[in-house]
């Protein structure tokens, strides 16, 4: 005998406690909540699905939660539910014919962890990736190197690493900007400037002159700090005149 005989087609009568319960719709939910709540200590078995039209059963692999309906005497006698294909006074009413079967697959913990990282990140990821390449003398070919971005790849999945077109077409200016006010307004607030020149020929006998600035830190009165200005292509001779003429025309700081 089933845990539930059905009485109407919305209707059936628990055969423990002969408490009537609805199942109007199919819906096989009322049901399990009565056996789950009031008769936790009777288990559920493996459901047998019928297949009305050949009369043959269907085991469900799976670990059943359907609730067995015991038919009338009018029922039992048109319907075929035994496992050894003898008529049987059970019917299994399951949620795979009421329910569509639900999605198991759980997303994995990547897709929590791999999220974008913020603006404000990247953008701080990206000055330090370029006063590594400035202050290290690295090549701008270093953002392209499999090692380099394996590492970068183990210490934030998430960083997009910039292109050495990026860098130098773009993150680049924008830091050589940025760079050229924080010094206009370090020099603005100062009260004197030492200034020196320094020259020196490239390897393919090019002559160049950098002029570098010398003051005392405002925020630091015991401090010198130093500045770069710039630098220009010299080919005169390197004597006190021309370096003089140089600066007062101040072609080295345009």
């Amino acid at each position: 005998m089933g845990s539930l005989t059905p009485i109407s087609t919305t209707l059936a009568k628990c055969n423990h406690c002969n408490k009537t319960k609805s199942y109007n719709g199919g819906s096989t939910g009322n049901l399990l909540r009565h056996m789950n709540t009031i008769h936790t200590a009777i288990p559920l078995h493996k459901s047998t699905q019928v297949n009305e039209s050949n009369s043959e059963i269907i085991d469900d692999p799976q670990p059943s939660t359907s609730i067995y309906l015991s038919p009338t005497r009018q029922q039992s006698s048109s319907v075929a539910t035994s496992p050894t294909r003898q008529q049987s006074s059970s019917v299994a009413i399951t949620y795979s014919t009421i329910f569509k079967p639900l999605d198991k697959r759980q997303s994995s913990i990547e897709n929590f962890i791999q999220k974008p990282i913020p603006i404000n990140k990247s953008k701080m990821i990206d000055q330090q990736l370029l006063k590594m390449i400035v202050k290290e003398y690295h090549p701008f070919t270093v953002v392209e190197d499999v090692e380099f971005r394996n590492l970068i790849k183990m210490l934030c999945p998430n960083y997009l690493i910039p292109s050495r077109k990026t860098v130098t077409q773009s993150l680049m200016p924008q830091l050589f900007n940025i760079t050229v006010e924080c010094v206009k307004d370090t020099l603005n607030n100062v009260s004197a400037v030492c200034l020196t020149t320094d020259g020196w020929t490239s390897r393919n006998n090019q002559s160049f002159v950098s002029v570098t600035a010398h003051f005392i830190d405002p925020k630091n009165q015991t401090q010198i700090s130093s500045v770069l200005l710039g630098y220009n292509s010299f080919d005169e001779r390197h004597t006190s005149d021309n370096l003089s003429r140089l600066l007062r025309n101040n072609r080295i700081l345009q």
